[in-house]
């Protein structure tokens, strides 16, 4: 089987990222992880991943934080991002509508949001 388009995750939680990157691995994707948003943002800049995929609440950078600079960067502002969280969608922020929509998955419901 041939691997489908890199895929980056970031995420504080080594259990949570562990599993997501198994089950990406056995859908035949390429998977690399990065623990914070900072190790994230070097990942992407070093891999070009086809989607980045980060919790919202990290140290360091958060998701948001992690979105924005790669919105924002020359090179990175077109790859895709899916923000991650534990949090209902009740309790995310909410954001003013901006180019370049980022999808929030809490819980299992999806729903789109810009990048902060």
């Amino acid at each position: 089987m041939t691997s489908l388009q890199p895929i980056l995750i970031v995420d504080d939680s080594a259990v949570a990222a562990e599993l997501l990157r198994r089950t990406l691995v056995r859908a035949g994707y390429t998977v690399s992880i990065a623990y914070n948003g900072e190790e994230g943002l070097q990942a992407a800049r070093a891999q070009r991943p086809a989607l980045v995929m980060s919790d919202i609440n990290m140290p360091l950078m958060n998701g948001y934080q992690l979105c924005r600079a790669i919105k924002t960067d020359d090179e990175l502002w077109n790859v895709p991002m899916m923000l991650l969280s534990k949090f209902a969608a009740t309790s995310l922020p909410t954001r003013n509508s901006r180019p370049g929509k980022t999808l929030h998955w809490p819980a299992a419901i999806p729903q789109t949001s810009p990048c902060p």
